[in-house]
Parts: C-alpha cells; structure tokens; sequence
C-alpha cells in the first residue's frame, strides 16, 4: 500500500506490483499484465477496481470487506468479460468443513513453516491488554506484516 512496503514485499518475491491511488489501481496492474485470479481482501469499492483489470474468464475470490460491503459494479463488464465471483468466510461454515480446512493446513503449511520455507512475517507482538493499541498500528498503515497479541 505504499512504495516502501512494495519493496519489502519485493524482497521477500514479490514479482511486481502497485499502489493504489484512492483507491485505483486498474490502469497500473493492466500494464503489468491482467490478473487470472484476485484474492480480495479489502472490499468496497475494489471489487470494480478488480473488474476493470482481471483477464477475461478470470475469477475474483473475495474473503475481506475492510472498505466495505457495498460496491457499484459494471455487471455489463461482468458478463463480458465472464467472470466468476465467489465469497467466503470461514465463520459461518459448518464445522466439518473448518476441520477439513484445518486438516489440509496442517498437511500442506505447517511442514512448510517447520523446514523453514514459509516464514511468517510478524511487525510487532503485543500483549493482549494493548489490542486497542495493535488495532491503532493497523489502522494507521504503518506496520509492514502480521500484528501479534500475546496471550500472558
């Protein structure tokens, strides 16, 4: 979301990437090249912004609505274009299917993170009692990776 965290993430294999000027972003990432596939994560007014640069037949996976739930959206582009939407959340799934996911982690991700080859990237660990605080290092953009509660 800024130039400097686009070069962390650079350094940790990011290929390429964008900042979104209020909010856009379109017009950048069709110059890199259209995406197959978006993982949103934010929501809002994005998901047009996802639209507008997905390649045709593309899907669009959102799973976060921290700009949102409410989007205007060109559904003439949505058809043309044949994209596939989907919404999910882990919250309201049946607790079969939370297991299963919960099976596939530990099968697929946990050897990852064991060997070394996946590694968390961790801003800062707090204590439990400063959420109010963590919430505020999120919401003001400054932290760069995943904010810890530690339970003590």
């Amino acid at each position: 979301r800024t130039p400097d965290k686009l070069e962390r993430a650079k350094a940790l294999g990011l290929d390429a990437g964008v900042v979104a000027e209020a909010g856009k972003f379109a017009d950048a990432v069709k110059r890199i090249g259209a995406p197959a596939v978006v993982l949103e994560l934010v929501g809002g007014g994005y998901v047009d912004e996802d639209l507008r640069c997905i390649a045709t037949r593309g899907r669009i996976v959102l799973v976060g609505l921290m700009a949102g739930a409410r989007s205007e959206l060109d559904l003439g582009l949505l058809l043309r274009k044949r994209i596939r939407v989907t919404g999910t959340v882990l919250r309201s799934r049946p607790l079969e299917e939370k297991l299963a996911a919960m099976r596939v982690f530990e099968e697929q991700v946990v050897p990852l993170v064991a060997r070394g080859k996946l590694v968390p990237v961790i801003d800062t660990v707090m204590p439990l009692a400063e959420a109010a605080a963590a919430h505020a290092r999120m919401a003001s953009n400054v932290g760069f990776g995943k904010i810890v509660l530690r339970v003590e």
